[in-house]
């Protein structure tokens, strides 16, 4: 997220311009907008432009000081490839981690209770469950 509010000129009338840049995602930026408000001479309703996004609703009337100005509802359409790219490997890692940790935990619970780790079935002194055929070493506590 960014903020500048400088003076630009207009032949002899000095405006002031309210920039602002909004950046969108987490853990990466994925989107953003630009935004801004320029002087009263200019644009006298104080109306917001933007450029990358979609106005949803335009803030109120102007605020006493130019840099002062609500931020827009706006829907940013300007992507960030490569945020978007990493956050969704970021995303994929750890939905990878939450689906298969219950199945690691389980196979760790079965080998150091003696079973097969497959379907659960007592092993005994086989190196081969004799339920389903699934071959293993034997894990000895």
């Amino acid at each position: 997220r960014g903020f500048v509010s400088k003076p630009i000129h207009y032949g002899s009338y000095r405006a002031a311009v309210s920039t602002r840049v909004t950046s969108h995602g987490w853990p990466f930026v994925t989107s953003r907008y630009f935004a801004w408000r320029d002087g009263m001479k200019v644009n006298p309703q104080w109306t917001m432009q933007v450029a990358g996004g979609y106005i949803f609703e335009q803030p109120p009337a102007p605020p006493a000081k130019p840099w002062q100005f609500p931020p827009p509802r706006v829907l940013p359409t300007t992507p960030i490839w490569s945020g978007i790219i990493i956050n969704s490997l970021f995303y994929a890692v750890v939905a990878f981690i939450i689906v298969r940790t219950p199945f690691w935990i389980r196979h760790l619970i079965r080998a150091r209770r003696n079973r097969c780790t497959q379907c659960g079935y007592p092993r005994g002194e086989s190196s081969v469950c004799s339920e389903c055929g699934h071959g293993a070493e034997v894990v000895t506590a």
